[in-house]
């Protein structure tokens, strides 16, 4: 039954599931870290803002696994979503850090991605 209803309801309807649900978000976890980085890019984005919202413990490392794992357009929405899910406890360090990564480790940038992170040091800047 799951497979028929449409992506973008899934995606709502996990985001909605995972409020305080640490099992749940493990195990969404779980399947999406098994098929980096052929993964629906709709899933990523829903578990970005899911360890964004949520306090999880394993937030670093998945943050980390993205951007040595995923591909060109994973690595961008990582960007988008750094600020989102650090800025508000006001942990730059990390932001700065994952930047530092993904500028090594991304092999294809275009016009996007610069502007993104510079975008994101600017948010901090503001601070």
């Amino acid at each position: 039954m799951w497979e028929l209803v449409p992506g973008k309801f899934q995606n709502i309807i996990d985001f909605a599931i995972s409020c305080g649900n640490e099992k749940f978000i493990q195990e969404l976890y779980d399947e999406l870290f098994s098929n980096l980085p052929n993964v629906d890019i709709g899933k990523i984005d829903t578990f970005l803002r899911i360890i964004g919202t949520n306090p999880v413990e394993f937030r670093d490392s998945c943050i980390i696994q993205l951007i040595e794992k995923g591909n060109s357009d994973i690595r961008k929405l990582v960007v988008d979503f750094l600020y989102f899910i650090y800025g508000p406890k006001n942990e730059f360090n990390f932001i700065v850090s994952y930047l530092q990564l993904i500028i090594r480790t991304e092999p294809n940038f275009d016009a996007v991605l610069p502007q993104n992170i510079f975008f994101q040091i600017g948010n901090i800047k503001k601070i």
